[in-house]
């Protein structure tokens, strides 16, 4: 299974005494997504792929217009169901090609060309997508960087299928560096993020909440924030 997507992305600091306001807010014009179940929430796991120079991270720091990201996710811990992604950025525009992998696959074997291969690059379907994915894995020596984990609340539209709107807590980043010294030392970050993920126009409601509210828009990474997380803990 493969799955192409485009969408622009507005992201926001969301302060704590804030979601007891902007949770029903939105919850007035959306609803929480299906796949969440009973929890209010689910979580999202993500392994980051990057070069030994960390051609990924500097990119970002230096705003390259455009630039990719290469990750794993996976979700409430879920083995069934892992998927490789590569998430491109050209501007405030997200393209995001994704595709289904192995339920067998074995996160610890990451760092063995071999195991990617077998497992990753030759499970991909589409052959422009498996080429352009062999070309940067062994051109650039992407091995796996960073992992991040966190629990997001998400909401969908019945009225606009484009807009997407989700809340990210608990954030939880660490350099698997230091997964190797330490064992596994994550970072929990003490904010929240409100991402809003969109095709053409937003809707006015959405707008006034910005401004009513003075959201200000960041070009927060959880990827650099884990990259970071190595200094901290030298």
């Amino acid at each position: 299974m493969q799955f192409h997507s485009r969408r622009i992305e507005f992201k926001y600091f969301l302060p704590a005494d804030m979601l007891e306001i902007v949770i029903p807010f939105i919850s007035f014009h959306m609803s929480l997504d299906k796949y969440i179940k009973d929890r209010n929430y689910y979580t999202v796991n993500s392994v980051y792929f990057d070069s030994p120079d960390l051609h990924c991270y500097h990119q970002k720091l230096a705003g390259v217009f455009t630039r990719k990201k290469y990750r794993i996710r996976y979700y409430n811990n879920d083995p069934r169901y892992y998927f490789f992604e590569i998430k491109r950025k050209k501007g405030d525009i997200v393209y995001k090609d994704r595709a289904l992998l192995s339920s067998k696959l074995n996160l610890s074997s990451l760092n063995n060309d071999m195991e990617v291969k077998k497992n990753i690059l030759n499970k991909i379907v589409d052959n422009a997508l498996r080429s352009e994915l062999i070309n940067d894995y062994f051109s650039m020596k992407l091995h796996p960087m960073a992992q991040v984990v966190y629990k997001r609340k998400p909401f969908v539209s019945a009225i606009n299928k484009n807009l997407r709107i989700t809340i990210d807590y608990d954030i939880g980043v660490m350099h698997l560096r230091n997964k190797m010294i330490h064992g596994n030392l994550f970072s929990f970050l003490p904010l929240t993020l409100l991402e809003i993920k969109f095709n053409g126009l937003l809707p006015s409601w959405l707008g006034d909440m910005i401004k009513l509210y003075s959201f200000n828009r960041t070009a927060f990474s959880k990827y650099t924030a884990a990259i970071d997380n190595l200094v901290e803990h030298m």
